[in-house]
């Protein structure tokens, strides 16, 4: 299986920016990839938030500063969506991942033990830990179907570096799917199987 490299965890804003605007530039009437997803407007639009946010942030400022954090996140998880979708398109033809300015990287994989997912100490809480992995970085995300499918929409909840973390957006009794990947240089990790939790 070959998936693709398409965040570096330690990119700065400017150098996802660029990151964005070469994806965009070589898959625009490239015919491996007909109906992007996301759209290639949205991703450069995403690029053209975030470069106006980090110009604006020169000002300084806690809310200029934020603006760029919220801004990159968007970026980020769209950047991530794209690489997905190059992945299933390009079925592991490295050509088709390398046509799309994309780097074709091997999956590694979570041991059955990595990672869990807690009810929080708290109601409306969640505790959700993995090993701490120098220089990689860890998305969760969560359904919230009462059985994740192929179909299941799974959103971010977290992006972190640390190996354990408490989120709050929950209600209390409510039933919830987590899962998580890593991303390092070496590409992103496979995902790890869904983890049912009970929110107190």
């Amino acid at each position: 299986m070959v998936i693709v490299k398409s965040v570096p965890p330690s990119n700065t804003a400017s150098e996802d920016v660029v990151t964005a605007r070469t994806f965009t530039g070589k898959m625009r009437n490239n015919p491996n990839f007909a109906n992007p997803i996301p759209s290639l407007q949205d991703v450069d639009s995403d690029a053209d938030t975030l470069e106006l946010a980090a110009e604006n942030a020169r000002l300084g400022g806690l809310e200029r500063t934020q603006a760029v954090k919220d801004a990159q996140k968007v970026l980020r998880n769209h950047l991530r969506q794209l690489g997905l979708y190059v992945s299933v398109v390009a079925n592991g033809d490295v050509q088709k991942i390398l046509s799309a300015g994309m780097e074709p990287v091997r999956p590694h994989t979570h041991g059955k033990r990595d990672y869990k997912a807690l009810p929080g100490d708290r109601p409306g809480t969640a505790k959700l830990v993995s090993p701490y992995l120098p220089g990689s970085s860890k998305v969760w995300e969560v359904c919230k179907d009462e059985v994740p499918t192929a179909t299941s929409v799974w959103s971010i909840v977290a992006e972190t570096t640390l190996g354990s973390i408490s989120v709050n957006s929950f209600r209390s009794g409510e039933i919830v799917w987590f899962r998580m990947h890593t991303i390092s240089n070496k590409g992103a990790s496979v995902y790890s199987d869904p983890i049912r939790v009970v929110i107190p």
